[in-house]
């Protein structure tokens, strides 16, 4: 009967002509060539520190670069009196030789949006759901939630080394849902 002949894109008899499976088999290598490069470049960005951070941020806190001893990013917020869903922040935890300051948005831009002295800190918590690390802080004001730190337990460890106390909170606070709009038939 009939049969059909490869689909070629190019033109002229210089060109070999390349079937579908080759050219999806082309496209999908190209697809997860791209997928590794952004994977590895993602990986390949360098982390906050101190060393290399620790000036710009000392600037904008008004402190000298050699008393920053902890810089991270995070998502921090403060919980509800009742209830377990937080508004979280994406920002940059700094921890100083006398205070805890979180700071909103990213470096060079971040600016400090809560500052905790260790002496107003009533307790800290560090509480575990699966994977996931929560930082805890019971001030006066409340609870400060901070999460998403690299370094979870080395930032709870310095807090408890430099004498505050330990403290267990009843839950672990998740963050509050984007608001759904349901559209009703009528």
């Amino acid at each position: 009967m009939f049969r059909r002949k490869p689909v070629s894109f190019y033109s002229g008899h210089r060109f070999r002509r390349e079937s579908i499976n080759e050219m999806k088999t082309k496209c999908l290598i190209s697809i997860l060539a791209t997928m590794v490069v952004c994977i590895v470049a993602g990986c390949a960005a360098a982390p906050l520190n101190v060393e290399t951070s620790g000036p710009a941020v000392a600037q904008t806190l008004g402190v000298s670069s050699s008393d920053i001893t902890y810089l991270g990013s995070c998502a921090f917020g403060q919980a509800p009196p009742s209830g377990i869903h937080v508004s979280f922040t994406d920002g940059v935890v700094v921890l100083t030789r006398d205070t805890l300051v979180l700071m909103a948005g990213k470096l060079p831009h971040a600016v400090p949006i809560q500052r905790i002295e260790f002496r107003e800190m009533r307790g800290v918590d560090l509480r575990h759901f699966g994977r996931g690390r929560q930082l805890q802080i019971l001030t006066a004001g409340g609870i400060t939630v901070v999460e998403r730190i690299p370094t979870t337990v080395q930032v709870y460890d310095a807090l408890r080394q430099r004498g505050i106390p330990e403290w267990k909170g009843d839950k672990y606070y998740l963050m509050r849902p984007k608001a759904m709009i349901v559209p009703i038939p009528l």
